[in-house]
């Protein structure tokens, strides 16, 4: 292998120190070498006999892989001898770090390496770091670099990301210089466009076919692994007739070879006699090997990939389409829809442009006509066109959950604190950062709580005729009725949303919290007869009331009530001195992928403790 660090980016880099250790973070186009310029960084501190180990954190398994097999290529072809491992889902051997120079791991097995193995941190890489801004896994990444970032082991950071808009405040939060990329960076240029259309796939149909007829090769981005192979399966029903006559005998020779690896790989393999192949973290990894050389080498023409393949193998194209700008999620068991983040979409259509084969690549993004309106598709056709992604803002507010994570982490990182140490810790994050405010104890939850609910002066003014009359717990949230001048109503409250079936509710409030729910809401949480009574449906409500209402409550009551709500639920223990810790119970939820109130109640459930609906009221 060749080492040539005369790329643009590095040299860049290196002027400002970074290949010194340097702590920074790089902005720049997918394809101008951050990657490398990254494991340069982590080989420095190696280099410099640095006590510790070298940290490149990544945020997923197939980008894991493909980054330690070239640590592994590039200290062959120097003749170095690094000792590096690898951590992910799938690489469970214990982290000696002792032994251990160079860890790569994915963001989530590194959280939880550092508690079982105890490493003491060298340097640290985060690549794909706007990974932030994203929905799900965003606050988890958040809360890890900020908790780091409070003790003192981020002396030497490097963050790596696709343009993004706020580099800056990114930098001044994390307080590293700011190293940024430009278009110009890349070896081949690249345009990029967002494509309102009637249809997705009679689009995407038209660009593949147009593709092929020119002799480019295409990655289309789709959502899951299922799409990808369904993309694939439709694209090869009439990509055959498109291959020219001396592409046949290598299509049928990898379709044989990718049989030869894995019997069972048959749809992959009837694509691939077409010129069609897919690629997603499924196959094996022989099997994705043989795909991704086949395509580097041209005989894969069209190529349909999970997101995963924009942050991992280096695989560019003449063509990139990005078929689907949203994922399917869900919460708590509800299908939702989640538009991606668009500094993702960008990282996608960056790897459109393959050098030595094209001379000017091509990103195209798709959406529906339906989808056209959304606020995520204003946003994302405004950064393809600007070619930078929006800022990257922190998803800590936006959820009660990961918020419940962060502090149970946080304690758990200290060993015991007190609410003045997670308030400490909060100070540390992104969200702090960009929306400082003083953070304090002393206001009643009543307070903040009910301001955020101004109908329930009503209720206050009907003098008791309106009145909760039944409630109990669901799966998923508290359902009841509320009397109200003769009348019974029925309402229910989730994380994703509170229903009422009164008139107002439907009508004129629609959106709203209409006096009935405005009721439910306060008694559940500071009716004492209800509250002393029934703590387990009161902490839901604590929890529900904390993710509807949490982006206004203030900082220092959504610490108290999560402390709360984990002491409630057996996942911190309480110590003398008004201090608490982890459990056991907490050490492990921490670490598991279910949310903190499924993990409750599966606890509830083992002790034979009843869910089902109760009465409760006014005394």
């Amino acid at each position: 292998m060749t080492i040539d660090n005369a790329f643009p980016l590095y040299q860049r880099a290196a002027e400002r120190g970074v290949l010194q250790g340097r702590s920074a973070l790089i902005v720049a186009p997918t394809a101008t070498g951050k990657s490398y310029v990254g494991r340069e960084f982590a080989r420095a501190a190696v280099q410099a006999g640095l006590p510790g180990t070298s940290v490149y954190l990544v945020p997923y398994r197939a980008l894991a892989q493909e980054t330690y097999d070239r640590f592994v290529a590039e200290r062959a072809a120097r003749g170095t001898s690094e000792r590096i491992r690898i951590a992910t889902g799938e690489h469970t051997d214990p982290v000696r770090p002792a032994e251990t120079d160079i860890l790569v791991a994915t963001y989530e097995r590194f959280a939880s390496v550092q508690y079982t193995q105890g490493i003491r941190v060298a340097s640290l890489v985060a690549d794909e770091f706007h990974l932030v801004a994203d929905e799900t896994r965003g606050p988890f990444v958040e809360g890890l670099l900020a908790r780091l970032k409070g003790a003192g082991r981020l002396d030497r950071f490097l963050g790596l990301s696709a343009v993004v808009g706020n580099g800056e405040q990114l930098a001044a939060w994390l307080g590293v210089d700011l190293v940024m990329g430009t278009d110009e960076d890349r070896r081949v240029p690249v345009r990029f466009e967002c494509r309102v259309v009637p249809e997705v796939q009679d689009a995407l149909g038209k660009l593949l076919k147009g593709a092929m007829k020119r002799g480019e090769q295409t990655l289309v981005f789709c959502r899951s692994r299922a799409g990808a192979e369904k993309q694939a399966e439709e694209a090869a029903a009439w990509a055959a007739e498109l291959l020219v006559e001396e592409e046949r005998p290598e299509a049928a020779r990898l379709s044989y070879d990718v049989l030869k690896e894995d019997g069972d790989a048959d749809r992959l393999a009837k694509a691939l006699q077409c010129g069609v192949g897919f690629h997603h973290a499924g196959l094996g990894r022989g099997v994705k090997g043989a795909v991704e050389t086949a395509f580097r080498d041209g005989a894969v023409r069209i190529l349909a990939c999970t997101p995963t393949l924009a942050s991992g193998v280096n695989l560019p194209a003449g063509l990139v389409v990005v078929r689907d700008v949203y994922r399917q999620d869900f919460l708590r068991g509800r299908p939702r829809t989640v538009f991606l983040p668009s500094g993702e979409v960008l990282n996608m259509l960056g790897r459109a442009g393959r050098p030595g084969k094209v001379t000017e690549g091509r990103g195209v993004a798709l959406v529906s006509e339906e989808h056209g309106d959304y606020a995520e598709v204003r946003e994302l056709r405004a950064a393809v066109k600007r070619g930078v992604g929006e800022p990257v803002r922190s998803r800590m507010p936006d959820s009660f959950e990961p918020f419940l994570r962060f502090v149970l982490a946080a304690v758990r990182e200290r060993g015991e604190a007190t609410l003045d140490d997670v308030a400490a810790a909060v100070r540390q994050t992104l969200w702090y950062a960009t929306q400082p405010a003083a953070i304090s104890f002393g206001r009643p939850f009543e307070e903040d709580m009910m301001e955020d609910v101004p109908a329930y002066a009503k209720v206050q003014e009907a003098g008791g005729s309106i009145r909760l009359a039944q409630v109990g717990l669901t799966a998923d949230g508290i359902e009841g009725r509320v009397g109200s001048g003769g009348h019974e109503y029925g309402f229910e409250i989730r994380i994703d949303g509170m229903t009422c079936e009164c008139p107002a509710a439907s009508r004129w409030h629609k959106g709203t919290v209409c006096k009935h729910l405005a009721c439910a809401i306060h008694d559940l949480l500071f009716d004492p007869t209800l509250t002393e009574r029934d703590a387990d449906l009161h902490i839901r409500a604590v929890y529900l009331c904390a993710h509807l209402f949490g982006s206004t409550l203030d900082t220092g009551t959504k610490i108290a009530q999560a402390a709360k709500v984990l002491r409630h639920w057996g996942l911190l223990d309480d110590v003398p001195g008004g201090a608490f810790r982890a459990s056991p119970a907490g050490e492990v939820a921490e670490e598991a992928a279910w949310d903190l109130l499924l993990v409750w109640q599966v606890a509830d459930m083992a002790k034979g403790r009843r869910t089902a609906p109760c009465t409760g009221g006014h005394a």
